[in-house]
């Protein structure tokens, strides 16, 4: 009896182990082909336009505020590498990333705010999120008159010249500039 009992022990663990890997083998394990693709990196880097003088920043969020006219440039990491990733943006224009090292890229000129997905392997991920990009307008330049202090103003009898006093002012500062005045005289004028 104890022989039976000690070959019964020695063998009984080899006998559970076996049966443990039959079932582990007979239970599909996901292969990297068929596990969810998954955003594990991500950054936005923003370029604004050179008059603006704004530096160049890079966003760890895919939603971002930027000044119009912005090149925006995506670089996203997933796990498991896809085969295709892209960017859909609401108007239906796409952008394709390409894929540098473990990376995927691509960059864009962004005139206007919009609305966008990632699609991967031609599937939106992240339950269909939609991204939102917001264009800060670009304000005109804003000019007020200063002096003389009323619209419409008569040259007196030899007067030769006229003060004139302006403030102009721009949202991303001024540099050189010009104005041009039009000088109206005659009858009727």
């Amino acid at each position: 009896v104890s022989a039976l009992l000690f070959a019964f022990a020695v063998y009984w663990p080899q006998a559970r182990t076996s049966v443990t890997a039959t079932a582990v083998d007979g239970v599909q394990t996901p292969t990297s082909s068929n596990a969810p693709v998954q955003l594990i990196e991500q950054s936005l880097g923003i370029q604004p336009p050179a008059y603006t003088g704004l530096p160049q920043r890079q966003e760890k969020n895919l939603q971002v505020r930027f000044p119009e006219g912005s090149r925006l440039t995506w670089n996203l990491a997933f796990q498991p590498q896809p085969a295709s990733v892209d960017l859909v943006f609401l108007d239906g224009s796409r952008v394709a990333l390409k894929k540098i090292g473990d990376s995927w890229q691509a960059s864009k000129v962004m005139l206007q705010s919009s609305l966008y997905r990632l699609q991967v392997n031609n599937t939106a991920i992240g339950e269909d999120k939609l991204y939102r990009l917001d264009a800060i307008k670009d304000s005109a330049p804003q000019i007020r008159v200063m002096q003389p202090d009323r619209n419409l103003s008569l040259v007196e009898l030899g007067q030769t010249d006229w003060p004139l006093s302006l403030e102009a002012e721009d949202d991303y500062g001024l540099g050189a500039s010009q104005l041009r005045i039009q000088l109206a005289q005659g009858s009727g004028e």
